[in-house]
């Protein structure tokens, strides 16, 4: 047991030295970015960083609550992020770790999601759900961390900012750059933060294997570090690992191809960097991603099934399938078919017991024979439940003389592509974790022609990105019922702003 004179030496030690506290004290391991943001919490009021995937975001994060509450007696660490499973399964599960694995016995006593040395010295984990839940903490010394920033509501960036009043308070922001606007977005544009960017080209496993990006104006490296990545892999030679827990070279090889170099995914996750979203994306990434958190999955409406089947031919596109029940996706997958058959036995597979199931096809160029076909197999097998419905992308749009202030649109799929996108806006839709569905839903964009909304082409997708949509093409058409007359079967949905949403995002009222 230390002495009192004992225990104000490490403090004043710990105070002065994230460094100390992190090797010396708890026996941990930081790479130089890590120490760069814990350093930068002790000399500035607010920190915020930006970073890629993999870097050990939370890791840091939760080391930083730790060292605060050890160099700052009756201190307070309020702790965040956007879901309750985020602030206990990730950022608390770090700090148990830490606390655990600590070389010297660290005050206190750990909970869930709390730390207690006292009563007025503690550390929490609260959900970004609830402003008020922010209220009623006082110290002279806190520290507020929001990890997965650019998921979290306009609101709790007042309320944090409410509770960092005094001349010691901290704030740490930190999270992929997946956000178009917010406060997040500019805590990064803002003389008042300390701002600290992380891209896989900085990280160990990457500077170790000589795999990173030039930073000097006038470099004139002859590759971009992604084709460093490419040629380090499919050549076979061994790649030195500096550390086993943070984003590896294969992680990024396999990006390359999923996402594609320059996408809104790839920005955020493997630069580091905010999408360069203008006015013409069509859905953000950031809705993107709200839509396949579990929260959303158990908040949307559940209910009969359908399916949406996006046809391709022979060649690098390929067909897909999705199924949602309701609003909440179930699942995605997409394969090469050579031929219709393959995928003309798949669909007659589906075979769903429930009679109100629907099954849309893109009835559409080499679409057409697979939906004549599916539909003949449907009314010669005895009890099949379920309904194949076509899906004209080129027919007319249902609303044939819009009001003013009502979109007009080029066709039905840029009607039921703008619906769709207004599901992701008002977060009433959940979709299945998948990279592909992501990457593709959040680097669509449309254009004005001629005063009607006209979302990209799947060809013009092709061209720019070097993949065709086929999975975020499956997924519109789920939601795309039509009918004999050819009337889209979607209820009206009502258009809200949620605190998340950046107004005028998208360049147009609604």
């Amino acid at each position: 047991m230390p002495t009192a004179e004992q225990a104000k030496k490490v403090t004043e030690a710990c105070r002065r030295s994230p460094r100390f506290f992190l090797i010396d004290y708890i026996g941990a391991d930081p790479w130089y970015k890590q120490l760069d943001i814990i350093e930068s919490v002790r000399d500035n009021r607010v920190t915020t960083v930006r970073s890629c995937h993999g870097i050990g975001k939370s890791w840091i994060a939760a080391r930083t609550a730790a060292w605060f509450l050890l160099a700052y007696p009756n201190s307070v660490v309020v702790t965040t992020a956007p879901t309750g499973r985020q602030v206990k399964e990730i950022l608390w599960r770090e700090f148990r770790v830490a606390v655990r694995k600590s070389k010297y016995r660290f005050p206190g006593k750990t909970l869930t999601q709390q730390h207690e040395i006292s009563e007025k010295w503690y550390a929490v984990g609260v959900s970004a759900k609830d402003p008020d839940a922010f209220q009623g903490f006082h110290a002279d010394h806190i520290l507020v961390i929001v990890d997965e920033a650019a998921g979290v509501a306009e609101p709790i960036f007042e309320a944090v900012d409410a509770l960092v009043t005094s001349t010691n308070g901290r704030v740490l922001y930190i999270g992929n750059p997946t956000s178009v606007g917010g406060t997040f977005k500019e805590s990064h544009r803002s003389h008042l933060t300390n701002k600290i960017h992380v891209s896989v080209w900085m990280t160990p496993n990457f500077t170790v294997n000589g795999i990173a990006k030039c930073t000097d104006p006038g470099c004139e490296r002859p590759f971009h570090p992604a084709e460093a990545v490419v040629e380090a892999i499919e050549s076979g030679r061994e790649l030195k690992v500096a550390n086993p827990h943070l984003v590896s070279p294969m992680w990024v090889y396999e990006r390359i191809f999923k996402w594609g170099i320059g996408t809104p995914l790839w920005d955020a996750r493997v630069e580091g960097e905010f999408p360069c979203t203008s006015m013409s994306s069509l859905i953000p990434l950031n809705l993107v991603e709200a839509a396949m958190t579990e929260e959303r999955h158990n908040e949307v409406a559940v209910g009969s099934s359908c399916f949406g089947i996006d046809v391709a031919g022979p060649g690098a596109d390929k067909s897909a399938i999705y199924h949602r029940k309701g609003q909440k996706g179930e699942s995605i997958r997409s394969y090469h078919t050579p031929d219709t058959t393959t995928l003309n036995d798949d669909i007659e597979q589906l075979n769903p017991s429930d009679h109100l199931t629907h099954v849309v096809i893109e009835a559409a160029g080499i679409g057409i024979p697979v939906y004549d076909h599916a539909l003949r197999r449907a009314r010669e097998k005895p009890g099949t439940l379920h309904k194949i419905l076509a899906f004209r992308p080129s027919g007319a749009p249902t609303v044939k003389d819009p009001m003013p202030g009502q979109e007009d649109f080029v066709n039905q799929r840029d009607e039921m592509w703008w619906k769709v996108s207004r599901m992701f806006v008002n977060g009433t839709i959940a979709i299945p974790e998948d990279d592909e569905l992501v990457a593709e839903l959040s680097a669509l964009e449309w254009s004005d022609q001629g005063g009607k909304i006209k979302v990209e082409k799947k060809e013009d997708f092709r061209k720019r990105l070097g993949r065709s949509p086929d999975k975020a093409d499956a997924l519109m058409i789920s939601y795309a019922a039509v009918g004999v007359q050819n009337v889209l079967q979607l209820e009206e949905i009502p258009y809200t702003t949620p605190d998340t949403y950046t107004a005028g995002l998208l360049g147009k009222e609604f």
